[in-house]
């Protein structure tokens, strides 16, 4: 699994600056609505509750209520924050950044951007040193 980076963490790239700026719906964590969305985010379930979502990650250390105005996140037991609904992918993303909570990308993420776009800066030379080291190719680094 690939951490989630909000954009000024990572090399700020194009390709990446545009595909953060999507629109956000529900089906990204887990599809609710359309099942011809593929979900983006890795570790979720989602529930339908008649006029609003419900969706808790695998950990269940964190619940996200989806309403039509707003939404509610539910984290650490007793912290409860209200929320706009996000508007991008960006949005949803710094949302759970400004709470300490790690999403992590879908395996098929990598069909739509190179890991060099999505990583975070300090993760860079980790993630390739080791994909290397699982082809048996880290000798390639000295």
């Amino acid at each position: 699994m690939i951490k989630t980076a909000p954009l000024i963490d990572t090399l700020g790239k194009i390709k990446y600056r545009n595909f953060l700026a999507q629109p956000f719906t529900i089906d990204l964590l887990f599809p609710m609505l359309d099942n011809n969305t593929v979900p983006i985010f890795d570790c979720w379930r989602g529930k339908n509750m008649m006029n609003w979502y419900r969706f808790v990650d695998e950990n269940k250390t964190i619940v996200l209520e989806f309403y039509p105005d707003y939404y509610n996140i539910k984290y650490n037991n007793n912290n409860n924050q209200q929320q706009i609904l996000p508007k991008n992918i960006n949005d949803f993303i710094n949302d759970m950044n400004k709470i300490n909570f790690q999403l992590y990308w879908n395996d098929d993420i990598l069909n739509l951007l190179d890991p060099m776009d999505i990583l975070n800066v300090s993760e860079i030379e980790d993630y390739y040193r080791t994909l290397l080291l699982k082809i048996d190719k880290s000798h390639e680094l000295l």
